[in-house]
């Protein structure tokens, strides 16, 4: 199971490096809770902010290397400094959610829920992916 993960983000031709990583037990049980209560609810109303708010702090940025941390736990007032492009601020969250369905992966009562359209349909609402950086 792939617990972090380096991926690069390019920004206006700005290459920028994170390491991300996975939920711990009470980060993931929360955004779990956030994910059910969007699809169990009518209306499906859908705030990016909250979800970034949720999966940015899983983020280090990184120095070019990918070796020396320059910034951990990741904030959207953080991004401010680091990215030009909002959108830049997505791709991040989309590789970060990416890396969490591991978890639905790995999980033999979630398994099923890896192949739910609705969860892509999440990753799509918060961005494309992104090159990984090796």
């Amino acid at each position: 199971m792939e617990k972090e993960k380096t991926v690069t983000i390019e920004d206006f031709g700005n290459k920028t490096v994170f390491k991300i990583h996975l939920f711990g037990i009470t980060e993931g049980l929360a955004f779990t809770n956030k994910i059910a209560d969007l699809f169990l609810k009518k209306d499906n109303s859908l705030s990016i902010t909250a979800f970034l708010s949720d999966l940015l702090p899983l983020a280090s940025l990184m120095d070019m290397s990918g070796k020396k941390v320059i910034k951990e736990r990741m904030s959207i007032s953080d991004c401010e400094d680091v990215f030009q492009n909002p959108l830049s601020v997505i791709e991040l969250g989309s590789e970060i959610l990416e890396l969490q369905k591991v978890f639905l992966q790995d999980s033999k009562i979630f398994r099923s829920l890896a192949e739910r359209p609705e969860l892509g349909s999440l990753t799509a609402i918060l961005g494309s992916k992104t090159s990984s950086a090796e």
